[in-house]
């Protein structure tokens, strides 16, 4: 017996890599006041933003369908902000793809094992950052991340406090001060495309993590906008 057909959103016109006719997997957008955080999600309601809703060294999941559809490339956005003080590569450089590896954001696919997709690291400062796009001496990412992040802090310097930093969208490539300048001359900014070494139908996972407790680091998102083909 044939599948039951299944309802999936294609963007006809949104290029990615030179090719068009994507399919969109996810699509939060918290700017609109008729969405809501996906489960497992914290809503931080002043800010309307999504965050961790579990404390201490930890992770928190949504899954997105692909509805079985085969893809071998995923492109998207995802636009944050620091809360306190995250801490970037910093929580667990020696941690597993499973773990709290960083404060950030982890978009994967598969189940055992996770494969990599993309981190969204966020560090607290911008003057002294220290994610390795910032300077070779500085702290690595895990291997299983490469170079597929991207890295930012939505505080220039001082003394952090335990706020929304929301005057500075991470991973937009703007605001890019001291140190993180270079951490946001990536071509592609604020989108992030990657060619997976095997066609799969696995369906997509995003993870907020953080290793400390939410009183101190959290990086909550306002848009996941993510594509496959």
């Amino acid at each position: 017996a044939s599948s039951p057909p299944v309802q999936a959103y294609c963007d006809l016109e949104k290029e990615f890599l030179g090719s068009k006719g994507w399919m969109r997997v996810a699509n939060l957008d918290m700017t609109d006041p008729n969405q809501r955080c996906p489960p497992n999600f914290k809503l931080n309601a002043g800010d309307r933003l999504c965050g961790k809703s579990t404390d201490g060294n930890a992770c928190d999941s949504v899954k997105y369908t692909t509805s079985g559809v085969r893809y071998s490339k995923v492109c998207g956005r995802v636009a944050g902000y620091q809360f306190a003080s995250p801490d970037g590569f910093r929580a667990c450089p020696t941690c597993t793809i499973d773990e709290p590896y960083v404060d950030g954001v982890s978009i994967t696919h598969g189940d055992s094992p996770r494969k990599h997709v993309w981190t969204f690291a966020a560090d607290i400062y911008e003057a002294k950052n220290r994610c390795s796009c910032s300077s070779p001496t500085a702290i690595q990412p895990p291997s299983f991340v490469g170079n597929d992040y991207y890295c930012e802090s939505g505080l220039l310097s001082g003394q952090w406090d335990a706020v929304v930093y929301s005057d500075d969208v991470l991973w937009d490539g703007e605001r890019c001060d001291a140190d993180e300048a270079s951490c946001c001359d990536r071509p592609l900014l604020p989108w992030f495309c990657k060619e997976l070494p095997e066609p799969t139908s696995d369906d997509l996972e995003v993870r907020i993590c953080a290793d400390q407790e939410l009183s101190d680091e959290d990086v909550p998102v306002e848009v996941i906008e993510l594509y496959v083909q």
